[in-house]
């Protein structure tokens, strides 16, 4: 009977390893969706899943909880808040599986949201993995671009939306075919956004990779982002935002506003975009005002900057959505000061590659223009256009600036 001894050893030995194991692999403060009723099929609406299993971990004591989405499994979820602050003061958020979006615009419309996946008032949160979020934003973009509902651009839902959170870092995750932006930042302080893969097509209406609102100390670096709008846009109240190593095409480049469009006091200050890649964008670095705004843009840096067949490489625009009907007399003008376009290198699509059309009333001020090598994507030549643009130029500039060195006088 020795044998049957040993048998029950070498079982009993498993036994207690196994069970070792699953509590290794599973400590108590993480949080399975799969473990609060989520099916993970594409098909079942695991919706309360996620929201059980994100209130369990932001009401945990312990250091660090976890959320899981695991990987190989595909949730089907609908709009959700997760909400803070959490006990902890820092949660984590691992996505490895893949999340789905309702289809169609119904379960948008019934519940009068913008945002898919919201996260408010969260300081201390944590979202890795290389996981994907779809919106599945195809019935969005007919909804939107053919059939031209005045509300459309209030409910298209973002993919995520961060609001009043703080300390945010997010890593490896892919985003695609979102019904409007992908990634929404509002009213936030301290985000750091990298390895981020954001996909949607360049026919796809008013699908921002990243929208920057009222927040500051921003970075993003090493994203690649293809969408059918600005890869990255800014507007009022943005801070302190440093924008590194980024491969954005298709869209409409890198942009800061519109601003002031009803007459606004605007505020945008030390933004810095550097070692850039465009490719075939409508634009690549820009800044867009409109005429009735009032306020400031300043101290802006675009370094080391690539373009491939970009049609508008280096634009200001302060006429933006003007109607000729718009009268020329308005005093208001946002006014642009101490920006400077260094190193741009690459292909103009078309004949203007340097764009700087300032306001009449508030001209640009101190711009600089240096180390700029722009050539033509096809034959031909590329030139400069300036108005009301003052500033200097050092190193190589081609096409030739047209900055003007002082203000004429009246």
């Amino acid at each position: 009977m020795h044998w049957m001894q040993v048998l029950f050893t070498i079982l009993y030995v498993l036994t207690i390893l196994s069970i070792m194991s699953s509590v290794i692999s599973s400590p108590i403060n993480h949080y399975n969706v799969l473990s609060y009723g989520a099916v993970g099929d594409g098909n079942e609406d695991d919706t309360q899943a996620f929201v059980e299993a994100w209130n369990a971990a932001c009401h945990c004591d312990e250091d660090t909880p976890r959320l899981v989405v695991p990987e190989d499994k595909t949730f089907l979820v609908n709009p959700i808040n997760f909400l803070g602050p959490c006990k902890s003061g820092n949660i984590e958020v691992v996505l490895s599986g893949t999340i789905i979006a309702p289809d169609g615009s119904n379960p948008w419309m019934e519940n009068n949201v913008g945002r898919w996946l919201a996260f408010r008032d969260v300081h201390g949160l944590n979202i890795t993995g290389d996981g994907m979020l779809d919106g599945r934003g195809e019935r969005w973009w007919d909804f939107c671009k053919h059939h031209r509902v005045k509300s459309c651009n209030r409910l298209a839902p973002w993919i995520l939306g961060f609001s009043n959170c703080t300390d945010v870092h997010m890593r490896g995750i892919n985003t695609a075919r979102s019904g409007g932006g992908h990634i929404f930042i509002f009213g936030c302080e301290n985000v750091d956004l990298a390895f981020l893969n954001i996909q949607a097509p360049a026919t796809s209406p008013n699908t921002d990779g990243i929208h920057i609102s009222h927040s500051s100390f921003i970075y993003i670096d090493q994203c690649t982002i293809g969408t059918g709008d600005d890869c990255i846009s800014m507007v009022d109240r943005t801070y302190n935002v440093n924008i590194t190593n980024v491969d954005c095409g298709p869209g409409h480049g890198i942009s800061i506003g519109s601003l002031g469009a009803n007459g606004e006091v605007v505020d945008v200050q030390n933004i810095t975009i550097r070692d850039i890649n465009f490719y075939g964008t409508t634009n690549g670095a820009r800044i867009k005002t409109c005429r009735a705004g009032r306020g400031r843009v300043q101290d802006v840096y675009f370094y080391n900057i690539n373009v491939t067949e970009v049609k508008n490489p280096i634009i200001i625009d302060q006429h933006y959505g003007e109607k000729k009907s718009h009268s020329t007399k308005m005093r208001a003008g946002v006014h642009i000061s101490d920006v400077q376009f260094f190193g741009f290198f690459g292909t103009s699509k078309s004949k203007v590659a340097i764009d700087l059309n300032c306001s009449e009333n508030v001209p640009c001020t101190n711009l600089s223009l240096g180390n700029i090598r722009l050539g033509p994507a096809e034959s031909g030549e590329v030139t400069s256009t300036c108005n009301n643009a003052f500033g200097s130029t050092y190193g190589v500039v081609r096409p030739k600036s047209c900055l003007r060195y002082q203000r004429e006088s009246n």
